[in-house]
């Protein structure tokens, strides 16, 4: 039998927030990625609803949280997450992010380090290396006149033919997931690019005292090593599956509370 999981709401000074919770015991906050809301989080609540008291909030801006009124920025969704659990009462967590959702929990556990009992990063972004080409190139693809999009569609059938179709069809669909999530544009892309690099972790993350696990789905190109290189008690796993991380998480969890 699943886990019961039960949907709620709560008025807070930045707006409403909307949150998925299940399960009872210590309790853990999954905080999700870009382009996404809480429930990516469900087949976690499944296997951890058994044991741990379980927090998916939607970040303001997202899901079924209010639109953002205020000028978005990382530091405004920490703010909202420790106002989110001081009205909880959640005294000491577990936090889980994936990428932006790990650059929130980065930062949150940077701004209230007492309140972290373990933190997990899955494929964080937030580094200083932050690609200024993607950054660049998701600018050119939002600009009001789509030059961009209009050319690629201009010229799929002739890519089509010489094996290119799949990539373009790759950066239309991108277009589309970005136009469909105004939050992770304003935050991603949107702000001026000395704004974004203000809030980059990568200088502060020395200061990390909690267990920390770090999951890897390609250490080639992602930041998690990076991260791994100044978090002081960091372990980094490389992984496949989003079911390797839900069994690796469940076992480091296990470690810190024996």
């Amino acid at each position: 039998m699943g886990s019961v999981v039960r949907n709620s709401r709560l008025r807070l000074n930045q707006g409403q927030i909307f949150w998925r919770e299940t399960g009872q015991g210590e309790a853990i906050a999954f905080i999700h990625r870009e382009y996404g809301d809480g429930s990516q989080w469900l087949d976690f609540f499944e296997s951890f609803g058994k044991d741990y008291h379980c927090f998916a909030p939607d970040l303001m801006g997202f899901g079924d949280s209010d639109p953002a009124a205020s000028p978005q920025s990382i530091q405004w969704q920490s703010e909202i997450l420790a106002a989110f659990c001081n009205h909880l009462n959640l005294k000491k967590i577990y936090l889980i992010g994936d990428s932006l959702g790990a650059w929130v929990a980065a930062r949150h556990t940077l701004d209230y380090p007492d309140q972290i009992q373990g933190l997990i990063l899955l494929a964080p972004i937030g580094f200083e290396t932050q690609s200024k080409a993607d950054y660049l190139f998701a600018k050119l693809l939002l600009l009001p006149v789509p030059i961009l999009p209009w050319l690629l569609k201009i010229l799929f059938p002739l890519g089509k033919l010489i094996g290119l179709g799949q990539q373009i069809q790759k950066i239309l669909n991108y277009r589309q997931q970005l136009l469909a999530s105004p939050a992770s544009r304003r935050l991603l892309f949107q702000r001026h690019a000395s704004k974004i690099q203000a809030e980059y972790v990568g200088h502060d993350l020395s200061q990390i005292t909690a267990p920390t696990l770090i999951l890897s789905d390609n250490p080639k190109t992602d930041q998690a090593r990076l991260y791994a290189q100044r978090v002081r008690q960091a372990q980094v796993i490389t992984i496949e599956h989003q079911s390797e991380a839900i069994v690796l998480i469940r076992d480091w969890l296990q470690q810190q509370r024996s």
